[in-house]
């Protein structure tokens, strides 16, 4: 498996069951919506997510590249912190 994306989260919105509202920058190759991501915590993986929802400006986008934020709703059962890295593999 490869690293297609790494996004740190800077920030944390709305969480309902399951589903978390995440802002952050992305630090590494790009984010894809629809994809399935690993949380890491340091080096430590806490488990896994899917992408949902993926916006930049407001508008819906299909992917967002190295160096720009984002926000997007996340599916997942996991505790999220700021400072958490979601990883995007192929």
């Amino acid at each position: 498996e490869v690293i297609t994306g790494d996004l740190e989260i800077l920030a944390l919105f709305g969480k309902k069951t399951g589903k978390q509202i995440v802002g952050g920058k992305v630090v590494m190759g790009e984010i894809r919506n629809n994809s399935s991501v690993e949380i890491k915590r340091k080096e430590e993986v806490l488990g896994t997510g899917k992408i949902v929802n993926l916006q930049q400006s407001k508008a819906d986008v299909k992917k967002v590249e190295a160096g720009e934020e984002c926000g997007m709703l996340l599916a997942t059962e996991v505790s999220l912190s700021v400072g958490d890295h979601l990883v995007q593999k192929a």
